[in-house]
C-alpha cells in the first residue's frame, strides 16, 4: 500500500473533484484537482442542422458501461415518438457482452455496434451527430463524455462521478435511473431552444480542460518541486492523454505519491503521464 506520510509529503493531483473526494476519504489529504489534457484539435464546428438526429456512445465493450441498458433508453426515446438512433464505439473487452449486443442490434434496425473505430471515423461521427450519452456510473473523469461535448454534441450522463462536472453539474442532462434518462432526453429533442441551451462545444472544453492548461501546471509543479522561480515554458507534447494512477490507486483513478530515485533527492513528487 502507500504510506500515508508519504502521501502527506508528496504532491498530488486528482482527475476530478470526484476522485480528489474518494481520495482524501481514504487518506485523508485533499488532492490538487488537474482535469486531463482534452485535445480538441481534431473537432469542427457543424450546424446543428446539419447533424443526424442520433446519439452516440464511446467506451469500451464491457458491462460496467452498461451499454445494453443505453439500448434500452434509446428505445425508451423512440416509444415517447422521437425517430433516432445509436451508434456503439469502442474496443470490445468482453466477447460475450459483445455478443449480447451485436444480438439487441440485429433486433433492431436503430442501433448500430460499430466497435473500434480508426481515430478519424470516430471524430467524424462525433461531430456529425446531435446527442451524445455516457452509462458508467462513477466515472473517474469521463474522456469520451469531454470529446463528445467538444465535438458539439449535447450529452447525457449519469449523476455520479467526475463526468457531472463535464456537463456543469446540469440537472437536465444528469440522471439517477435509465428511466429517468429517457425521460430527461425526451424533454430535450422536443424542445429546440433547450437543445441551443445546452451546447457547449470545443471553445469551451479548450479552455476548461485544454492541453495547455494541463501542461503549464504540470510544469509549474515540477518547477515548484525542483524549488525553481524561473518562469517555466512548457514544449506541446505528442500524445499527452491524461493522469494516470499508481498501481494501488488506479482504479480511484488519481496520480499517486512515490520517492522520487534519481540524483536530485531533493524532488518530493513524481508525476506519472499515461501515454
Amino acid at each position: 500500500g502507500v504510506d500515508r506520510t508519504a502521501v502527506q509529503e508528496n504532491s498530488v493531483f486528482a482527475n476530478s473533484e470526484w476522485t480528489a473526494s474518494s481520495f482524501e476519504d481514504a487518506y485523508d489529504v485533499r488532492p490538487e484537482v488537474l482535469y486531463p489534457p482534452v485535445d480538441t484539435t481534431e473537432f469542427v464546428e457543424r450546424r446543428w442542422t446539419d447533424r443526424e438526429n442520433g446519439f452516440v456512445v464511446v467506451g469500451r465493450i464491457e458491462r460496467s458501461k452498461r451499454l445494453s441498458d443505453i439500448v434500452e433508453v434509446i428505445d425508451g426515446v423512440r416509444e415517447r415518438g422521437h425517430d433516432t438512433h445509436l451508434h456503439v464505439v469502442g474496443p470490445t473487452y468482453d466477447e460475450a457482452y459483445r455478443a449480447e449486443l451485436d444480438a439487441m442490434a440485429a433486433a433492431r434496425d436503430h442501433v448500430f455496434v460499430e466497435g473500434e473505430l480508426p481515430r478519424s471515423e470516430l471524430v467524424d461521427l462525433m461531430c456529425n451527430h446531435r446527442y451524445g450519452v455516457h452509462g458508467k456510473a462513477n466515472e473517474h473523469f469521463g474522456m469520451s463524455v469531454a470529446e463528445l461535448v467538444a465535438a458539439g454534441a449535447v450529452t447525457f450522463v449519469p449523476e455520479s462521478g467526475g463526468q457531472c462536472a463535464i456537463v456543469h453539474d446540469d440537472d437536465r442532462l444528469t440522471y439517477r435511473t435509465f428511466d429517468e434518462a429517457a425521460a430527461k432526453i425526451d424533454r430535450v429533442l422536443g424542445d429546440r431552444s433547450l437543445q441551443r441551451e445546452l451546447r457547449f462545444g470545443r471553445s469551451e472544453i479548450e479552455r476548461r480542460f485544454g492541453r495547455r492548461r494541463f501542461r503549464d501546471r504540470i510544469a509549474e509543479a515540477a518547477a515548484e518541486a525542483l524549488g525553481e522561480t524561473r518562469e517555466v515554458t512548457t514544449r506541446p507534447a505528442r500524445r499527452l492523454s491524461r493522469i494516470a494512477a499508481t498501481d494501488d490507486l488506479r482504479s480511484r483513478g488519481t496520480v499517486g505519491p512515490c520517492r522520487d530515485r534519481s540524483k536530485r533527492e531533493n524532488v518530493r513528487s513524481q508525476i506519472i503521464i499515461e501515454k
